[in-house]
C-alpha cells in the first residue's frame, strides 16, 4: 500500500493531481466486475490471478513507456510496484498448482 502512496505523491509532485477514491478507480478500471455470490475458493483464485496477471502486464508496459519517455524515477517506482504484484501473482499461481 505504501507504493501506492508514493506513487500519489510523485504524481503531486510533478504537478498532477492524485485521484484515488473507490469510486475513481472503479470506473476507470479496465478488468470486468468480480461477482460477490457463489464464491468458490479455487474459483476465486483462479479469478483474481487473471487479474493479477492483467495487472501486472499493465504495469510492465508502463515501466517500458516511462524509461522510453527517460522517465527512469517513474520507471523505478513501477519497478516497486510491480514487484509487489508479481510476488501476490506467484502466491495466487502456487495454489493452483496441483500435486
Amino acid at each position: 500500500m505504501w507504493k501506492l502512496i508514493v506513487a500519489a505523491v510523485v504524481a503531486t509532485a510533478l504537478g498532477g493531481t492524485a485521484m484515488g477514491t473507490v469510486h475513481m478507480a472503479a470506473s476507470a478500471s479496465r478488468l470486468p466486475d468480480y461477482t460477490a455470490h457463489g464464491i468458490q475458493s479455487m474459483s476465486s483464485i483462479e479469478v483474481l490471478a487473471v487479474r493479477y496477471a492483467s495487472v501486472v502486464e499493465t504495469t510492465r508496459n508502463a515501466i517500458d513507456t516511462a524509461t522510453d519517455e527517460g522517465d527512469l524515477t517513474t520507471a523505478d517506482l513501477l519497478t516497486q510496484i510491480s514487484r509487489g504484484l508479481d510476488k501476490g501473482l506467484w502466491f495466487l499461481e502456487a495454489h493452483l498448482q496441483r500435486a
